[in-house]
């Protein structure tokens, strides 16, 4: 049986370093935000690190010192600050691990801002482990070979419970006997909170429907939308709640009509505890959702189309239920814990035996 591979993670999410570090083949050693001493967390080796600003010569000789303490095969990053640490940490090693990101973004790097030199455009980097097949489009257009890219999607840090009861819902003023349409997102414009309300303009004649927000609201329009007197009855914008999935679990129906979006984690959420979607094609949820299938995919930006899947739904219980089951399993199988961490070390696989 080959050697494990020996990982040092750089600001690794908890989840991904967990699920990493309980793989028989893997030797993992995370580079923590927050951790003030080494140690032990099961098999996870901790060490201490400072997320400072990405021109930090502290942080990088902190990531440089771990790396001749643990010789890693490979190093693995997550987000641009601990990346621009990992380049800075191995300027001029003449013997050095691969160097992996994590792109968790849609957008392309610019050849024109340095700090992108210094981060996804390092000419250091190895590969790019993607949140979808949108966030490595993202790299390709930047010119990134489609070889150094693999996709690995994303997990959840602390899946949310199943509901038990509608209490929640009653004290924030929904009818306990409306269809509730919930949405979970932090309302800038690109969440197309907008397009959900303008949605629900051309759902104002069905019954007893209610539509549910939960977030911070960031999008003026989303206030003077919700004031409409045909609409008004029957929105609730609840600001930012700490139970904001735990009140969306017990809704009838998710929908995130973003206008961009890698991969959502309030759909992650969402799908993991069986509620019916309908997202917008955008970015990566329609890699998450397949339309038909786990939920209703309509064309992002457009309120006709998701007010007529709306529609669509409300009245079909049966389909309703079938698509949160699906959503449920495709939950499991692609954005478990397990599978996440099955993907990052085929990944790493691949990457040493083409080195």
């Amino acid at each position: 049986m080959p050697s494990p591979l020996r990982v040092l993670t750089v600001a690794m999410k908890p989840a991904v370093n967990e699920a990493l570090a309980r793989r028989d083949d893997l030797r993992v050693v995370a580079m923590t935000q927050g951790a003030t001493a080494r140690g032990e967390q099961g098999a996870l080796r901790i060490f201490p690190y400072e997320l400072r600003r990405k021109l930090s010569l502290t942080a990088a000789r902190g990531v440089r010192q771990a790396i001749a303490e643990t010789t890693p095969d490979v190093v693995q990053t997550y987000g641009s600050r601990g990346l621009a640490h990992a380049v800075l940490a191995m300027a001029g090693m003449k013997r050095r691990p691969l160097l992996v990101t994590y792109r968790g973004i849609t957008s392309a790097p610019s050849r024109l801002r340095a700090e992108d030199w210094l981060t996804y455009l390092s000419p250091i980097i190895d590969a790019h482990a993607c949140e979808s097949q949108a966030s490595m489009e993202g790299l390709l257009r930047a010119g990134v070979p489609r070889e150094r890219c693999f996709i690995t999607y994303n997990c959840l840090t602390r899946p949310p419970q199943p509901p038990t009861s509608r209490q929640g819902l009653a004290a924030l003023g929904v009818p306990p006997e409306a269809f509730v349409v919930a949405m979970v997102a932090n309302f800038r414009r690109v969440k197309g909170g907008d397009l959900l309300l303008e949605a629900a303009r051309r759902c104002a004649d069905l019954p007893n429907t209610h539509f549910l927000l939960l977030g911070e609201v960031r999008d003026p329009r989303l206030v003077r939308l919700a004031a409409d007197p045909a609409i008004a009855p029957r929105v609730t914008l609840a600001g930012f709640r700490t139970d904001a999935m735990d009140l969306a679990a017990t809704a009838d129906l998710f929908v995130m009509p973003s206008r961009a979006e890698a991969l959502c984690v309030a759909l992650l959420e969402a799908m993991s505890l069986g509620i019916c979607p309908i997202v917008s094609d955008a970015g990566g949820m329609k890699e998450a959702v397949r339309h038909g299938v786990d939920g209703v995919v309509f064309a992002k930006g457009s309120p006709d189309a998701l007010a007529e899947a709306i529609r669509s739904l409300q009245f079909a219980p049966g389909r309703r239920e079938a698509y949160g089951r699906s959503a449920r399993e495709r939950f499991s199988q692609v954005f478990s814990e397990a599978a996440v961490a099955e993907r990052f070390a085929e990944g790493y696989q691949t990457l040493l035996q083409s080195a």
